[in-house]
């Protein structure tokens, strides 16, 4: 499957609402690339899916009439060939697809195409470098270790001692990390990595990104939303 990229011009861009644009279009971009769509319910497939699943659904003909504005949307964020579907994602692509839009502009609207561009560039950087922070952050570096079940190799081989566990891989300061998610009594805790969704999740993805098999256990684990 090809990921779809929208080939429309800038319409309803303005100079003061390139948040919401761009939240309107990863919408648009999430629905029709998405392994599956939820319409109020009902999945949605082809060309109803396609073409109708954004602003509203076709529930009659294909000429557009009958149509009903739906309640409630819900995208898989993944595609049919089972890729990851994020907001980092459409930046890249949304990028380009303004930066070749060159024809049919007047001065307005490429005043608010260039700054739209540099929105786009602040946001993809900001992307990079919080996803560069994060996996340098020791519950990344260790939660990895969890998810792949590399941690129980380790910490066998150290006798289940998480210090010497530690200093085996490089920086003694993964102890906590290590004793507090083995353990996992502590609840409360910002060292225990399965008292996280939002890290967890981060890491799972991570994993799938870099082909790593994540173990039963650790997606077991998953705290409840």
């Amino acid at each position: 499957m090809s990921i779809y990229i929208n080939e429309k011009l800038l319409t309803g861009l303005r100079g003061d609402n390139f948040d919401d644009y761009f939240k309107m279009m990863f919408g648009v971009w999430l629905i029709k690339n998405s392994n599956e769509v939820v319409v109020d319910g009902e999945v949605l497939t082809g060309f109803r899916k396609n073409f109708g699943a954004v602003y509203g659904y076709k529930t009659g003909n294909k000429d557009g009439s009958d149509i009903k504005k739906p309640n409630s949307i819900i995208a898989s964020g993944v595609s049919e060939n089972g890729l990851e579907l994020t907001d980092a994602m459409f930046v890249e692509i949304e990028l380009k697809r303004v930066q070749n839009i060159t024809d049919g502009l007047n001065d307005l609207t490429d005043f608010a195409r260039r700054n739209y561009i540099l929105f786009l560039n602040k946001k993809l950087n900001s992307s990079v470098n919080k996803a560069k922070d994060e996996k340098d952050e020791y519950w990344f570096i260790i939660g990895v270790k969890f998810a792949t079940g590399e941690i129980n190799q380790l910490l066998q081989d150290n006798e289940g001692n998480a210090s010497k566990t530690a200093k085996e891989l490089g920086n003694a300061n993964y102890r906590p990390y290590i004793s507090e998610t083995t353990s996992d009594t502590n609840k409360i805790s910002s060292k225990n990595i399965y008292n996280s969704r939002n890290k967890m999740t981060k890491i799972i993805e991570h994993c799938k990104n870099k082909n790593l098999e994540v173990t039963s256990d650790f997606v077991n684990r998953l705290p409840e939303e």
